[in-house]
């Protein structure tokens, strides 16, 4: 025989035409694969979870999720409770807005007050506020406070710079 011949690993034939050594290598080789796979499938075996473990683990996730469920709920239930809370707060916030609006206009001609020209924000010693205006033209037929009627001079007449205006342009 050929020695290429001889290194090739034989072709399975029909047991009839093999030789009786080629016959017992083959069977021999085809023992070892089979015990590299009952091994591969009994360690796989171990790692693959029988159906009372899969069982078990559903149980487990299901009692998760509802658990997870229970806290979700909760969280919408506060959520809810913290919306109302602050749609009360605001509807609060907006009465007292509209109050101090209406609290924020000159008492003599019911205008709000302007940051700039001939309307803007000025105040007297006492205190009281007023557009600029309607204070030197209130003050020219009574030099008191239209409010506590206390004395007052052209020169105690102030202008206020709210804190959102520039106050670097005058008339």
């Amino acid at each position: 025989m050929n020695k290429s011949l001889a290194n090739q690993k034989p072709k399975p034939r029909s047991t009839s035409k093999m030789l009786k050594r080629e016959v017992v290598e083959e069977l021999l080789e085809q023992r070892k694969l089979g015990v590299q796979r009952t091994q591969q499938l009994t360690e796989n075996g171990n790692k693959v979870p029988t159906l009372k473990k899969l069982r078990e683990q559903e149980n487990e996730l299901f009692k998760q999720l509802q658990e997870e469920m229970k806290k979700t709920e909760g969280l919408r239930q506060r959520i809810k409770a913290h919306e109302e809370a602050i749609n009360n707060a605001t509807s609060e916030l907006r009465k007292k807005l509209e109050t101090i609006d209406a609290e924020n206009s000159c008492c003599i001609c019911l205008l709000n007050w302007s940051a700039r020209g001939h309307h803007r924000l000025v105040s007297l010693k006492c205190g009281h506020l007023f557009g600029k205006t309607c204070i030197r033209t209130y003050w020219r037929q009574s030099n008191r406070c239209p409010i506590c009627r206390v004395v007052s001079y052209e020169d105690d007449i102030r202008q206020v710079h709210p804190y959102n205006c520039d106050s670097t342009t005058d008339e």
